[in-house]
């Protein structure tokens, strides 16, 4: 016999199969997400030849739009006697159009923003502006099916079908406000299939709110950003909770998937963690197949280059060409991430380039008196497996001394905390850098960004990678 509860997530599901066919029928023809999704599934496969031509030929239909449309490349392009028939590969691409930085995006975004919108609408977003500058910009109808289509591409990968349903732990402010209205989220759950779990302010009694309502909506996929999916993790974990009647894949979103948070989340849910990348300016850049063997690059919308700042180092500066936004160009954009590429095949089959990993944003680093660079991991690893501090970060004002900002932990004793904080020093001071003076200063909480994401270490400092 089948419960209410089963026959009611049958009927839901039907409907969401219905919805999907229209799609596929063509009803809605201003968005065709699944037209480009079946696009998607059949490029992945190309050889890398074709996928290296498609790839060239949209740079140049891009770059012909913005040569009559748009006022800053109409000016770059007379500015620096750019001819684009003199552009013959991708090679010639790289070297003959300038890098340009969020700050030179900021300072010329009124000229970035198309006079013809190729795609109507185009909708205004901005990035969350961890750094205390937000980015403003545009994006259009092209842009959004796109992306859109490609994100289905990904959940595909993670096991998901397209009527199955969805839950996110997200933070962002303009993807909440999409949610709030109770009244609207009923219907949005039924029709979409989706729940939103606000990850802004994740104490105890809101994670035991996440726990129940995933238990009751019982979703095929769970989004989240890394560190939120880690902290709810952990939670679970340390309170005994059980979690084997979920039988959700997770997809980790929007930060740095580091391998210890890997290991927690899918110790505690018994399921497989994929990692993705991409950014608010511009989105769903990369992401894990089946094997983890590096993310997977959506070259047919996406272009990637790695800016080497060593001659010996893999590592450096990501470049990122927006295929598919022509109302708002991000062309050879630096957005501050750090990556390297993998130069191996994948086992999956799909041609498509691979960042081997994502070493998170020049942010996630911080200089020391020696000349080494820290990152942000160092610290984490400082912080696990141990019971006296629940929460901290970083902070660096001078090169040669940080402040540990933590959240005591009042179920542990002071002697306890005392150890920790010495074998903290001592470790620093062995393994980072001896020059490395350490303070530390109990708080009440930690304060997440206006994104609602974490930052684990905050330097202040002016330096390069």
């Amino acid at each position: 016999m089948v419960s209410n509860n089963s026959s009611f997530d049958l009927i839901q599901s039907n409907l969401r199969k219905k919805m999907m066919h229209l799609y596929n029928n063509n009803l809605f023809k201003k968005q065709n997400y699944l037209k480009y999704l079946n696009i998607l599934n059949q490029t992945q496969y190309y050889s890398e030849q074709e996928i290296y031509e498609l790839k060239y030929d949209k740079i140049v239909k891009l770059l012909r739009f913005c040569s009559k449309h748009n006022p800053f490349y109409q000016e770059l392009i007379e500015r620096l006697k750019i001819r684009i028939s003199n552009i013959k590969d991708i090679e010639s691409f790289e070297e003959i159009l300038p890098i340009i930085t969020k700050s030179e995006i900021q300072k010329n975004s009124h000229k970035l923003h198309s006079k013809f919108i190729a795609y109507p609408p185009e909708y205004q977003n901005s990035t969350g502006g961890s750094t205390g500058n937000p980015l403003n910009f545009f994006q259009d109808r092209y842009y959004h099916t796109w992306t859109f289509a490609d994100r289905l591409r990904h959940f595909q990968w993670c096991d998901w079908h397209l009527w199955e349903k969805k839950a996110y732990i997200w933070g962002s402010h303009k993807d909440y406000m999409n949610f709030k209205d109770r009244k609207l989220q009923g219907f949005r759950e039924l029709v979409s299939g989706e729940i939103f779990l606000n990850s802004f302010s994740m104490d105890q009694n809101k994670m035991q709110s996440f726990y129940n309502k995933l238990t009751k909506f019982q979703p095929k996929i769970l989004i989240g950003y890394a560190n939120a999916l880690n902290t709810f993790a952990q939670f679970l974990e340390k309170n005994n909770f059980d979690c084997s009647h979920f039988k959700f894949n997770i997809q980790s979103a929007a930060e740095n998937l580091y391998p210890e948070m890997r290991n927690t989340i899918e110790r505690m849910f018994q399921t497989n963690v994929f990692n993705s990348y991409g950014s608010r300016e511009i989105s769903s850049i990369a992401h894990e197949c089946k094997y983890k063997d590096g993310l997977h690059i959506s070259e047919e919308i996406r272009h990637v280059e790695i800016k080497k700042e060593k001659e010996n180092s893999e590592i450096g500066h990501i470049i990122l060409t927006d295929l598919v936004n022509y109302t708002f160009p991000f062309i050879r954009y630096q957005n501050e991430d750090i990556g390297e590429f993998s130069n191996h095949k994948c086992k999956c089959g799909r041609n498509l380039k691979r960042l081997k990993t994502i070493h998170g944003r020049k942010s996630d680093f911080m200089p020391t008196p020696s000349g080494k660079l820290a990152h942000s991991l160092f610290f984490t690893f400082l912080f696990y497996h141990q019971t006296s501090i629940l929460d901290f970060q970083v902070i660096q004002d001078r090169l040669d001394h940080i402040q540990i900002n933590y959240v005591f932990n009042q179920n542990s004793t002071q002697e306890k905390l005392k150890k920790l904080k010495t074998k903290i020093i001592k470790i620093i001071k062995k393994d980072l850098d001896h020059q490395l003076n350490v303070s530390f200063n109990e708080v009440k909480s930690i304060p997440s960004l206006a994104s609602g994401k974490r930052k684990c270490i905050i330097s202040n400092l002016d330096f390069s990678i």
